[in-house]
């Protein structure tokens, strides 16, 4: 019984888990590089974070880092979603007919908000990606290449880098084993050693006897 209640004591005493806290663009396109998960509130201002986001992905150490890009995308499209949430919903205020069917068919009118959610949501999408196109066409094609080949560069020795930590671990592998086959070898020869004084040891008790 003492037990029990102990830890029921344990278990109040125990603190909840801590929950994400709203942080700025910056301080999230620097959890984006350390790849730590990024959380979107409704209350933001989506817009700005999205602003801020998209530039940030248009800079080359998120361009050759396709972990961090994705990471950003996902969050812009929490962010998205919010926004779209808040246009729809101020739609309905505008149109009475919309409010009324809340309060008389919620579930159909459930269904009818989250289609016009995914409308506002995709066409807030499209913008975005054509928004990104123009600015990608707006880059002079020699400053383009040249980003090209300094991409290359950094993949090629990141590529290098990690081969000569495979090598090295490889190696160290090797040498693990090393130590692994000597120790069993002189293990046995002990054991042998062991054997023939045990022998030797017998010889002298018979020649006493």
């Amino acid at each position: 019984m003492h037990l029990v209640l102990h830890s029921c004591h344990n278990q109040i005493l125990k603190p909840p888990p801590k929950q994400p806290e709203p942080l700025d663009p910056a301080k999230e396109n620097a959890r984006a590089l350390q790849m730590k998960l990024l959380t979107a509130f409704e209350f933001q201002d989506h817009d700005a974070h999205i602003s801020a986001h998209m530039a940030f992905m248009a800079s080359r150490m998120v361009q050759i880092n396709p972990q961090v890009y994705a990471l950003l995308q996902s969050h812009i499209s929490d962010h998205i979603s919010f926004k779209a949430k808040a246009q729809v919903k101020q739609m309905i205020m505008e149109n009475p007919e919309m409010a009324q069917m809340a309060q008389q068919d919620p579930q159909q009118f459930e269904i009818m908000f989250e289609a016009e959610v995914a409308k506002v949501a995709a066409q807030i999408t499209s913008e975005l990606v054509q928004t990104e196109n123009a600015n990608q066409n707006k880059e002079d094609p020699l400053i383009k290449i040249k980003q090209q080949e300094i991409d290359l560069r950094a993949m090629d020795l990141q590529r290098k880098a990690e081969e000569t930590k495979f090598r090295a671990d490889q190696e160290n592998s090797r040498a693990a084993q090393r130590l692994e086959f000597d120790y069993d070898r002189l293990a046995q020869q002990d054991s042998q050693s062991d054997e023939r004084l045990e022998v030797a040891r017998e010889k002298i008790e018979s020649k006493k006897k």
